[in-house]
This record gives structure tokens, sequence and C-alpha cells, in this order.
């Protein structure tokens, strides 16, 4: 909208602003998302736009002039295919699809109006035909897009046609297949895992999948997420996976299996909703936070829903393993000790759990929610880093492995978590040190 009203404002229309911005927000690392969330006004303006073109056609008019209407068809069909072909095989795009693609968007598009528009009020008129340059602009345009459905389907066949004597020829010449240079289709995103959510669970499981060699796709809406994904060369999608178009987009059709680790339960909820009513048969894992949650997203259909509550990450990367008909030692197994370990070049996990004694204090009345715990970072508090913030101590929650910041920092994320959970004892992570707090009972470990 800010770009429509600068362009407006400059003296361009308001249409080609949006265009321009549309053009921007489709090339960036949001676009998925972007459309997902319009998805549904798309389909009512189309739907409008081809009713008010439908509507502005005379048909007197077309019966009157169908040989001028037929050849400004023909001139705009081939202009169009040629220009839209040639530009596909300029970007590298193989031949087969270059000609799919050109004869796809042969028709006349929405923006023509704009133009059109622009014109007539600079006193312009299509071809110079005055009044009737309008209706032979619409006319054609009308026609164009009731061939539409034709031309992609020979296009299509004419496209695979294309591909098919490539692969013949590469064959024959012992190239044993077709060398192409646009994108090749990872088949990685055929038979792979949707992790759905790249929080602490999410980097988790994607980790040891990575290292597995299993195929998986990271979907996530957090940009400090997905860049953090990306820069351990986990292949991640911006979006709001909750949103059919999104999962679509991610080869939900084409995956082995879904696993929501998102801790909300309403999101939870909408996306084992949209999962099931687009692959009912699809088995989904979902890791939530609370057992009564876990329970619920059992009984809405998720063939396995864990709970911070329990053991979940051992739990679920059990499960997910066994439906992936792998074994739990194809993967790294967890790291064991309290401290850091000296070798953790290759990321394992560590554990952290009390000490015999600890676990025996007399000045707290909560050990029983204390459990061996394996947080994904041990040098940052991940929630500063999200804002921007710097942090003094680093603390452990004992329940769920949640690290954050001390009472001596600025954001108390280990406190916040602890008040908003319900799990009340963490362990410091500064290093030599070993001791554990309790926020509810205020005493030491």
């Amino acid at each position: 909208m800010g770009t429509a009203f600068v362009t407006g404002f400059a003296g361009v229309s308001l249409s080609l602003g949006a265009f321009l911005a549309g053009l921007l927000v489709s090339e960036s690392r949001f676009g998925s998302q972007a459309l997902g969330e319009i998805l549904p006004l798309q389909i009512l303006f189309s739907a409008t736009f081809f009713v008010s073109v439908g509507l502005l056609l005379d048909l007197s008019f077309l019966m009157r002039n169908l040989g001028t209407i037929l050849a400004v068809v023909a001139v705009v069909l081939i202009l169009k295919a040629v220009v839209t072909t040639a530009s596909a095989k300029v970007l590298g795009i193989s031949a087969g699809s270059s000609v799919a693609a050109g004869l796809l968007l042969a028709q006349v598009g929405e923006f023509s109006f704009v133009l059109e528009q622009a014109g007539r009020e600079a006193g312009l008129s299509p071809a110079g035909l005055e009044g009737a340059g309008g209706q032979t602009f619409i006319a054609a345009s009308v026609v164009l897009m009731a061939l539409t459905p034709f031309l992609a389907q020979a296009g299509g066949a004419l496209g695979r046609r294309l591909e098919s004597k490539a692969a013949g020829r590469a064959a024959a010449q012992g190239g044993g297949s077709a060398a192409t240079s646009g994108p090749v289709p990872d088949p990685d995103l055929a038979d792979h895992v949707l992790i759905l959510g790249y929080g602490r669970t999410g980097r988790w499981l994607a980790r040891r999948l990575q290292r597995g060699g299993v195929p998986h796709l990271v979907v996530t809406l957090s940009p400090t997420g997905a860049a953090q994904a990306e820069e351990v060369g986990i292949r991640v999608m911006r979006g709001d996976y909750s949103k059919l178009s999104i999962l679509l987009e991610a080869h939900l059709r084409q995956a082995r299996l879904a696993v929501i680790a998102d801790d909300t339960l309403e999101m939870a909820e909408r996306t084992l909703e949209v999962i099931r009513g687009s692959r009912p048969e699809l088995p989904v894992l979902v890791k939530i936070s609370l057992e009564e949650d876990a329970e619920e997203l059992r009984h809405a259909g998720a063939a396995f829903a864990v709970s911070e509550e329990d053991p979940s990450h051992r739990a679920l990367l059990a499960e997910l393993l066994s439906r992936l008909e792998l074994e739990l030692e194809d993967l790294p197994p967890e790291g064991e000790g309290e401290g850091a370990s000296a070798d953790n070049e290759d990321d394992q996990a560590v554990t952290y759990e009390l000490t015999l004694d600890q676990r025996r204090s007399e000045g707290c009345s909560h050990l029983a929610q204390a459990r061996a715990v394996s947080p994904e970072a041990v040098d940052i508090c991940p929630e500063c880093v999200a804002q921007g913030d710097r942090w003094m101590h680093l603390r452990v929650c004992m329940t769920c492995g949640h690290v954050g910041c001390c009472d001596s920092s600025k954001n108390r994320h280990a406190r916040r978590h602890a008040e908003a959970t319900g799990h009340p004892i963490v362990r410091s992570l500064e290093p030599g040190e070993t001791w554990a707090w309790c926020f509810v009972d205020e005493t030491i470990l």
C-alpha cells in the first residue's frame, strides 16, 4: 500500500504502484507467505475481474467484426508466446518448459487493462481505431481468456514432447540424460519429512535428520529461525504452515510424514486440521507443551503427540525414526554428562541433570519436575538474540531444556519462562558452575 501511495503521489497510477510492490514481494523470501495471505482475496478479485470483462463484451460487435478480432487474437497470441518463450530461454529454462510457459501466458493479462485505461486517458486508442478500438481490445481479451485452458494443455503436451526428444538426443550421444541449465527439481522434496516450526524441538529434529541423510524441509515464519536453519545447510521455507497454500508449496502431497513442532495448541490444532483435510492418510507427529493438550491432539487425529512434561525429544525422535523404518542408532546418540562436552564441534547434544546431592535437597519441594534435558543452545539466550539484546548469565530449565538469561540480565528470560510454564528449577550454564535454583521455593540446590 505504501508503494502504491508513493507512485500515485508521484503522478503514476495506483495500479502500477501495486504491480511494482507485488513484483518486489514475490521475489522476496516471504513471497510464499504473502501469496498464502492474499490468496482468498486473489480468488475473489479474479472472479470479479473476469465477470466484469465478460459484461463489457458486446456480442453484436464481436459477430460484425469477427475477422478483425481473430486477426488481433492471432497477433497477440504469437507475439506474447514468442516473447515469453524467448525470455524463459534467456533465463536458462529448458526448451520444453519455455514453450509451455509461452503458451500458458499468451492471453491478455490484467495489467493490459491498466495500460489501456492509461492510454485512453491520454487520448490514445488501441491500434488507432478510436471507439471501435476499445471493443476490439475487450473482445480479443475475452477470446484469449476462453482459449487459455486449451493453450495450457497444448503447451504442456508440446513441452513434454520437446523434453523427451532432448533426453533421447542426450542418451544417443552417451550423455546419459539431458543436461538442463535451469533449476533441477530436488529429489529430497519427494518422500520427505515436513518439520513445521523451528523452535527448540524443530532444530533438534532437523539436525538429527540432516546427519542421518533423511530428506526433510523446515517451514517457519520466524526470520531468525529461517536464517539459523540456512546457516547450517538445512532447507527451509518461510511461511505460515497453518495455511494450505504454504503446505502445498512445501510438497505436502509428496511428504512421507509431518512433524508439528509448535508449543501453541491453537496453531497445532489448526495445522493438523489443514493437513487432515488435504492428506488424511499422512502420519502427523506433534510436540506440545502440556500433556492435556497432547491428549486433545491425539483425539484430533495426530498419529503421535508428546508433551514437554514427558522426555519429549527422545520419544519424538524414536517415534519419527520408527515410522521412517530407521533404527535409533542410525543417528548420533544423546550426549552424556553434566557439563558441556569438550568435543562439541559436531553439535552433538549435551545432557544436563541434577546431581544426586541436589536431588536429595530438603529445601525444594519441586524436585520431581527436574529431568535430564538437552538444550539446543548452551552459549546464547535465543530470545535475547531474537530481540538484539545482551545478557549476563545463562540458565537452563531442568524440566524442558529452555535456555534463558538470569535475573541480573535485562530481560530475565529464565524467570519469565518459569512463571509462564510452571517449570520451577533452573541450572546454571556458566562454565564451572553446577548449582541450581528453585524460583518457587527460592532456594539454591
